[in-house]
């Protein structure tokens, strides 16, 4: 994200799929494809609980989200309850945003209503 944000350019598909919940344990055993979004909840528990320098980037993109939208960053997950060796992981956001600060909302950003 650090990159991204000083070249000033992503280029990504030009859509955005609803968060994928399930995550069946082989598909995070390395980096989960991001380009359509749905998917990033299981990246971001990926990075948490992953080594050393995935902790850290893990570190750097809750520094960045709390940057950009005053709010934390996290993750929480659960067993699957369908008896498959599977997770529900959820992207978390806690906090409320700063008075004035523009928050992210789909693919537009909108001005907190407080």
């Amino acid at each position: 994200m650090n990159l991204v944000l000083q070249r000033g350019i992503a280029l990504t598909d030009n859509r955005r799929l609803p968060l994928q919940r399930r995550f069946p344990l082989s598909e995070l055993g390395g980096p989960v494809d991001l380009r359509d979004g749905a998917a990033v909840g299981g990246e971001i528990f990926r990075l948490k609980n992953g080594d050393f320098q995935e902790k850290e980037r893990f570190r750097r993109i809750q520094s960045t989200f709390r940057g950009l939208t005053g709010r934390g960053l996290d993750v929480r997950a659960r067993p699957a309850d369908d008896g498959e060796p599977a997770l529900v992981i959820e992207p978390t956001v806690t906090g409320s945003a700063p008075s004035g600060r523009s928050i992210w909302q789909g693919p537009a950003y909108r001005k907190p209503s407080c």
